[in-house]
């Protein structure tokens, strides 16, 4: 199986890794960005799976054989730093294993407790940085080569960046997502974003219109008018909920749907406040409520996600389901029914309960999830509502996700097997069969983590055949079918090495999405789906050693990509996507000896880099970032065996780049560092070229910047042997 990233920290630390591990796997990408390249592949909706280390193996000197293969088929390594994981030698080896299978532009830190610097046990004990963070390996990774780029790390603490922003960071790192961009949509896909927003706006618009009707018209004490103000409610309710689907399924911006909400919530609660309370109307706006709490938790807004689902909850609690004398607006109203108000408290407790874990409030979340549970059980014992085993079933899979988070695999494993007992002991429905299939891919998934192979094979091999047995499916579910696909496609690569049956998994899964896109070509996020089972398709088939396969893949994939970038080119993050796709195809062209159309695909990627740049000028992250493309850009034209003229500008674009950031009075050392390894890179290319006067130079620039580091941090290890290696080339 291929992993996004792989999280490394102490044992200590475990509690920061699981909600690392959580914020990246619950943040949703917007539409508009996913399935472009900037550099890496496709966007994906979510950064996952992500691969994180439950085992306090800390007492163990080998790896293992599981966390080797999950390091090796990581895209990324993400280092937790802190004083206990600089301690820790498991963390150190898991960074060099990683370093060895030459990914270590791929290592990217995260500072969550001590002070941003490298640990020495006697001078600085509170030092959060890994030494291994700072050791180069050669190509054999064995030798010491030189010392490596002290870690760009953003800091998880509440008095740093915050969790949130780190998250960001990350998630930028992981996908190549620029941060802005200069260009402008072209006229068509500005269009389809105005029609889109209008259409929702003039949606929202009518529903305010019908709720101020019919709130003026209940202050005439009218019977009917109050009935009216209640439809009103419901079908606002009902076009709310439809709504969601526009964000996720055409590009629709994150910040218009929040302007929409904020509006629409504002209109309902002014138009409402002073209307006459009855038992239905209360249900309804309690639903209400709790469909704009999931439409906030989309767009990224938690502390309105957490605050209409409580809102939503209170309003439950006190919604009367038969008459009482001492109530007097039970006496004549209509009462909603006792299995209505519980099912959608059920529904409630889940959004206050999702609220609660993404904020990482696991004890709040797991008693609103238990709460979830009871009452969905007595829906399934007394009621014959179809939803309740699904609810019931919902409940335990919430329970199961907070226990894997806690490491307790066991648990929630068996939480997934209730899950699935409750769903398989009910007459299957298309809705009932797509959640028992969901719940048994996950459970294969856990399987698979915990090294039993063979069962979790076997349990996704169920989920697909499940879904596979839907008469007449819709396109949820043949997406979800496409989906299950893909995910037995990974697993038959990861644990057996089955290429071909892999290759089968995700030439059904593309098909499927090619389908579905057919059906509506404005789906952003099915061009999402189909470009990322593209890029799965590719990395099977690279790792396979099918590079002429993995070719034609990607290329499909850059092609899919360009069209998304078409579609909005103001899009900074599909603008990125394609950047990555470039990349790949980049790689590829290396591999085939193709060097000048690998330099045609990194030069193409830098560009993208370059304009995102110009965008945040002042970004002194986009600058360092663009200063190291270009030096693998050099490095790559080294390869080539291209004339010195044309490497030596592509380092000297490097140097100006960084030279202005090593002259800040602020300047940091790693800064430094990463202009001494442009002027090491160009003195070696010079050396290889026999421009040994020019080649000195550098060197000379090198050491007299690595010399200066020295005499601020005397004790560093890795300085001494980055002085060592520069004087030993001098010599040479």
């Amino acid at each position: 199986m291929k992993y996004a990233a792989f999280i490394s920290y102490s044992s200590i630390d475990r509690a920061m890794g699981e909600r690392v591990q959580r914020a990246l796997e619950s943040y949703v990408v917007p539409a508009p960005l996913r399935g472009q390249d900037f550099g890496r592949g496709p966007v994906p909706k979510r950064i996952t799976p992500i691969f994180r280390d439950r085992w306090d193996a800390d007492a163990s000197a080998d790896l293992g054989a599981t966390l080797h293969s999950a390091l090796q088929a990581s895209d990324a390594l993400i280092v937790l730093c802190s004083p206990a994981a600089a301690r820790s030698a498991w963390v150190g080896e898991e960074i060099r294993a990683f370093k060895r299978s030459g990914k270590q532009e791929r290592i990217f830190s995260v500072l969550i407790d001590g002070v941003p610097d490298r640990f020495d046990p006697v001078h600085r004990p509170q030092g959060a940085f890994p030494p291994a963070l700072f050791e180069r390996l050669d190509e054999a990774g064995a030798e010491y080569l030189a010392e490596d780029h002290e870690p760009l790390a953003p800091d998880a603490r509440p008095e740093g960046d915050g969790l949130h922003f780190t998250v960001l960071k990350l998630v930028a790192a992981l996908t190549a997502v620029p941060l802005t961009t200069l260009t402008q949509r072209q006229a068509e896909a500005e269009r389809r974003e105005r029609n889109i927003a209008r259409w929702i706006a003039g949606v929202m618009t009518v529903l305010a219109l019908g709720v101020a009707v019919s709130a003026w018209m209940s202050w005439r004490a009218s019977v009917v008018a109050r009935m009216r103000l209640e439809n009103a409610v419901e079908m606002a309710a009902r076009r709310v909920d439809d709504a969601a689907g526009f964000q996720d399924r055409y590009g629709v911006p994150s910040k218009v749907i929040h302007e929409l909400l904020d509006g629409a919530k504002k209109d309902f609660d002014e138009l409402t406040q002073d209307a006459s309370e009855t038992p239905t109307l209360g249900l309804q706006r309690a639903r209400l409520d709790r469909l704009l709490a999931q439409l906030y938790e989309s767009v990224g807004d938690g502390t309105q996600h957490e605050a209409m689902a409580t809102r939503a909850f209170d309003h439950l609690q006190v919604i009367p389901t038969e008459r009482r004398i001492d109530v007097p607006s039970t006496w004549f109203a209509r009462l909603p029914t006792a299995r209505d108000v519980k099912t959608e408290r059920a529904l409630a407790q889940e959004a206050l309960g999702q609220a609660k874990a993404a904020r990482g409030d696991s004890s709040g979340a797991r008693s609103a999830f238990q709460s979830m549970a009871r009452g969905a059980d007595e829906l399934v014992t007394f009621s014959a509502d179809a939803n309740a085993p699904i609810l019931a079933a919902n409940a335990r899979s919430h329970l199961s996700r907070l226990s894997y988070e806690s490491a307790d695999i066991e648990t929630a494993l068996r939480e997934l097997r209730g899950a699935e007992k409750i769903l398989s002991s009910h007459p299957s429905t298309p809705e009932i069969a797509g959640e028992l299939a969901k719940t048994r891919s996950d459970e294969a998934e856990m399987l698979l983590e915990l090294g039993r192979h063979t069962e979790a094979l076997a349990q996704q091999r169920l989920a697909v055949e499940t879904l596979e047995h839907i008469p007449h499916p819709t396109p949820g579910i043949r997406r979800l079918l496409a989906a299950t696909l893909a995910r037995r496609g990974d697993m038959r690569w990861a644990a057996l090495r089955d290429l071909n049956g892999a290759r089968t998994d995700y030439m059904k899964a593309q098909s499927l999405f090619e389908d579905l896109l057919a059906e509506d070509e404005a789906r952003t996020d099915i061009k999402r789906d189909l470009s990322l089972a593209r890029e799965r398709a590719g990395d099977a088939l690279l790792q396979a050693g099918d590079i002429a396969g993995a070719e034609k893949a990607f290329i499909a994939c850059l092609n899919l990509r360009r069209e998304l970038v078409a579609h909005d080119r103001s899009n900074t993050e599909w603008r990125r996507d394609l950047s990555v796709a470039l990349e790949r195809i980049g790689d590829v062209s290396s591999l085939q000896g193709r060097h000048e159309a690998a330099r045609a695909a990194f030069s193409e990627a830098l560009s993208l880099r370059e304009a995102a740049l110009n965008a945040a000028a002042t970004d002194i992250v986009a600058t360092r970032d663009l200063a190291v493309v270009w030096m693998r850009l050099g490095k790559a034209l080294a390869n080539a065996h291209t004339p010195l003229s044309e490497i030596d500008a592509a380092y000297a674009k490097a140097i100006s780049l960084l030279s202005p950031l090593v002259e800040k009075a602020s300047a940091e050392s790693r800064w430094r560092r990463d202009l001494a390894v442009a002027y090491a890179e160009r003195g070696e290319a010079r050396r290889h070229a026999g421009k040994i006067s020019g080649a000195g130079s550098d060197i000379r620039a090198a050491l007299d910047l690595i010399t200066g580091l020295r005499e601020t941090e005397p004790n560093d290890a890795q300085l001494a042997q980055d002085e060592a290696w520069l004087r030993k080339q001098l010599i040479r």
